[in-house]
């Protein structure tokens, strides 16, 4: 530990920091400066806080690339791009009356002991504090080149973004290219600081800084939203839109660029600031932080925890306590425990993508900003409330146990079935080196559709899942008492305790009736076949807000557009509604002009365009539901016939399963006698409690009794 933490103490009673004084020299040959402390809470000094990433921020080994400054007169050894940071600082802020207008700043990798744990576990709860009090906040994303210089010009003219655009060219390589842009752009991302940003005074906007140049960070923002929306949505959405002439001949650079926005999520910073605004009334909202920059980095994992604190209240500070003693993997179960307390379910299952490359880590716990080639839009998300958008397990309580030796999770639930094929739902690009994607409709069609079965009835192809007795049989089974539902009431969300049965009551109800029919229960449902179809291809949730419950389930009136613009099917191919068919719905009824999901023929009458736009806007809707449904998933059938969506990683011969506590369906993959979480995955027919639906005594709201496994996951 450098000697200058000694002499500068700082004091656990009090909220203090250390600031960093950058004293002027006008040969700037050596850089000195002042290490003191100051107040937090009052009479705090004027300052400028410094976001960067750290990457390379461990000094050099070698000598003659070790970077020094003078601090306090002693020499105290300093990362590359920290020395390169404070250079640059100096060069563009400093004057020569500093004495008059000391260059006060404040950067975590000085001013915080890195060597002291309890020092980093004082002061990390501090950041928010830190960056709401700093009079400017100074976001560095590296010494720059050329090019760098170039895309800074052109986001600073994108605010009229047809004059930026002329420094865009397909040929000269003097000039800044779409990559170029992306490539200042996306440096925001593993910016260490990022979060305090959220806490910056309103009437300061951060500063962002790439060498020489600078840009004001909402000026930063917009022209990001720019490139990735304004520009790539003539090229990508389908709609038709000549592609504006300054881009012509650029289709596959924007192309690029799109790939890039979905590996880097740039505008994940700016969310989380956002967030901070709207929900500090509310003493913020660590999950949805947590959610929001799941796909960014961090040095040191636990600050993917530990450096959100900052924006959320003092009750949650007391939730997770900072310690910096404490593993990464053991920081990530605090915020595991955190999150089913906090939401009375287990959301936060949702987000673990499956085995990763990090040694010991279970698959339960989500790897921020690993796997991100793996990352899909989760169907529920850890800040959801219980049963907002699906209700698999319905209300029932989140019950499990840890084992702190090997970091396993004990949960409950039943198997459904076991997946007996997979199919790739997205078809490559011909050109290898762009990403986007399409639909494989045609082989998803087929696929889902061999699983029906003929019906000697009217109804065509019936969809006919089932779970047979034996296919829900596990080793370790208990048996389980589930509160009464009180069916009268109107909230999605009725809490359902259970309990766990003993030996001796199980012996005392061997004889009970109960116990014989939950030995020989079987899971059936069936609907029409083209009914499955239509809901699963959009996870029956038609809502153009990826966050709201309007669309869930998803109405009938849509059937016919989801099935011929998903599936990319000719329209006589929708079989109608049959008249004796049980569930038919003259919503459906093809010729209705005022469903918006209906046909257009050709006479649309006076009020044609809104119309048009009208419709227009309901098939980018399905196709935005769709995209989000399919996205790095893949299509699976189970030996049963069950049908739906689940991780890219998912093979034949993993275990569907329906967890007590979780709003979704699970992917479980054996392990011995154990299981690999492999992730979340929808399932038709079982998405909003149909699983327990088939208890006679729930559907009279009693009190009853049903057969769980207890399943160990690592």
């Amino acid at each position: 530990m450098h000697p200058l933490y000694d002499q500068l103490p700082l004091d656990p009673s009090r909220k203090e920091t250390r600031f960093l004084r950058i004293l002027y020299n006008e040969s700037c040959d050596e850089l000195c400066a002042e290490l003191y402390i100051g107040p937090l809470d009052e009479h705090v000094p004027s300052f400028r806080a410094i976001s960067y990433a750290w990457g390379d921020a461990k000094p050099e080994t070698s000598e003659t690339t070790r970077n020094y400054i003078n601090v306090n007169g002693h020499k105290f050894e300093v990362a590359n791009n920290v020395h390169t940071i404070l250079k640059r600082i100096q060069a563009k802020f400093q004057c020569k009356n500093c004495a008059m207008h000391p260059l006060d700043v404040w950067i975590d990798s000085i001013c915080i002991n890195q060597e002291s744990k309890p020092e980093k576990n004082m002061q990390v709860p501090l950041m928010g504090d830190i960056y709401s009090k700093a009079s400017h906040v100074i976001v560095w994303l590296g010494s720059g080149n050329k090019y760098t210089d170039l895309a800074v010009k052109v986001m600073t003219r994108l605010g009229a973004w047809k004059e930026g655009l002329k420094y865009i060219d397909k040929e000269d390589d003097d000039k800044a290219t779409l990559e170029d842009i992306y490539s200042y752009n996306r440096q925001i991302l593993v910016m260490g600081g990022f979060v305090g940003r959220g806490r910056c005074r309103k009437s300061h906007c951060p500063m962002v800084i790439c060498g020489d140049s600078s840009i004001g960070w909402d000026h930063f923002m917009w022209s990001y939203h720019i490139l990735s929306t304004v520009l790539l949505r003539h090229q990508l959405d389908g709609s038709g839109v000549e592609l504006p002439k300054e881009l012509q001949g650029l289709e596959d650079k924007l192309k690029r660029l799109h790939d890039l926005s979905h590996e880097y999520h740039p505008d994940a910073a700016q969310e989380t600031r956002n967030l901070y605004q709207q929900f500090k009334s509310q003493g913020g909202c660590l999950d949805r932080h947590v959610y929001a920059t799941r796909m960014q980095l961090a040095s040191d994992r636990r600050d993917k925890i530990y450096g959100l604190l900052g924006l959320t209240s003092e009750e949650v500070r007391r939730s997770i306590s900072v310690d910096y003693a404490k593993s990464e993997v053991d920081v990530f179960i605090d915020f595991f425990k955190y999150s089913v307390l906090s939401k009375f379910g287990f959301q936060i299952l949702s987000s673990a993508n499956g085995p990763t490359d990090i040694p010991g880590w279970p698959t339960w716990i989500f790897c921020s900003g690993e796997n991100s080639n793996r990352i899909y839009n989760q169907m529920i998300r850890e800040y959801y409330e219980r049963c907002s958008l699906y209700k698999a397990s319905l209300g029932l309580k989140p019950i499990y146990e840890l084992i702190t030796s090997n970091r396993g999770l004990v949960v409950y639930g039943v198997i459904i079935d076991e997946v007996s094929g997979i199919a790739d739902t997205m078809l490559p690009h011909p050109d290898p080196e762009v990403k986007l994607v399409r639909f494989n409709d045609d082989l998803i069609f087929d696929f889902f559709l061999s699983t029906g079965a003929p019906d000697e009835g009217d109804l065509g192809q019936v969809y006919c899942p089932r779970i047979p007795e034996s296919a829900s049989r596990h080793s370790d089974e208990v048996y389980a008492y589930v509160e009464a539902v009180h069916s009268a009431s109107t909230e999605r969300y009725t809490p359902l305790n259970w309990r766990f049965m003993d030996n001796a009551d199980i012996t005392k109800l061997s004889q009970d009736p109960k116990v014989g029919r939950i030995n020989s229960w079987e899971y059936k449902k069936q609907k029409r076949m083209e009914e499955a179809l239509w809901r699963v291809i959009i996870g029956d949730n038609l809502s153009g807000d990826e966050d709201s419950v309007d669309g869930i389930p998803a109405p009938r009136s849509a059937m016919a557009t989801v099935l011929t613009q998903g599936y990319n099917l000719i329209r006589h191919r929708v079989r109608p509604h049959s008249s004796s068919d049980p569930d038919s719905d003259p919503d459906l009824d093809d010729d209705d002009d005022d469903d918006v999901g209906s046909d257009f023929g050709s006479d649309l009458g006076s009020d044609s365009s809104a119309r048009i736009k009208k419709a227009v806007n309901y098939k980018h809707m399905v196709a935005e539901c769709q995209g989000r449904m399919v996205h790095n998933r893949r299509a699976f059938r189970t030996s049963n016939r069950f049908i739906g969506f689940g991780p890219e990683i998912m093979e034949p011969g993993d275990k569907v399963v329906v967890i007590a506590g979780a709003d979704v369906p699970f992917v479980l993959r054996p392990c011995g006698t154990s299981f690999s979480l492999i992730g979340e995955c929808y399932v038709e027919g079982l998405m909003q409690g149909e699983l327990f639906q088939q208890y006679p005594e729930f559907e009279r709201g009693e009190e009853f009794l049903m057969k769980l496994q207890r399943f160990t996951i690592y």
